[in-house]
């Protein structure tokens, strides 16, 4: 996307900020080798900070991906987005295992670095026991102050 012509279309709209979620906030890349897809998703996370959310950060926020094979590749891909200026981050709750106590880490991180601050999960009812700082709303997500 262009962050020029973006902003321009938020202006016809008349809309003052835009969210954008990616080209593989639905189906991932089809990449399988792990190596491969977190230097991806690391491309794609610099990027959009550095060529598309720094033309307008106060309107522009294309979120980074974060890895979902394991919290250990995932949580330093939080961390490293929010030092760049990201306000957010996705994962997919279809690839990872969130369920798994191993993923409390990542919780932690998100936490302490006021980075995630909704995401859309299936199932629910598995999110409320990951950290006691992640509370259920529907289909959203809110840290609490912990």
């Amino acid at each position: 996307s262009d962050p020029v012509r973006r902003l321009q279309d938020l202006e016809l709209d008349g809309v003052h900020a835009s969210i954008v979620y990616g080209p593989a906030a639905l189906f991932r890349f089809p990449i399988s080798e792990t190596e491969h897809m977190d230097a991806t998703l690391r491309a794609w996370n610099d990027w959009a900070a550095e060529e598309f959310n720094r033309h307008a950060p106060d309107r522009l926020n294309a979120l980074p991906f974060l890895p979902a094979h394991s919290p250990q590749a995932a949580t330093p891909q939080l961390e490293r987005p929010a030092k760049l200026g990201h306000r957010g981050a996705i994962l997919t709750p279809f690839e990872a295992k969130i369920e798994d106590p191993a993923w409390a880490r990542l919780w932690s991180a998100a936490a302490g670095a006021d980075a995630l601050s909704a995401a859309r999960t299936a199932p629910i009812p598995t999110i409320t026991a990951l950290h006691p700082c992640i509370s259920c709303s529907s289909l959203k997500l809110g840290l609490n102050s912990c």
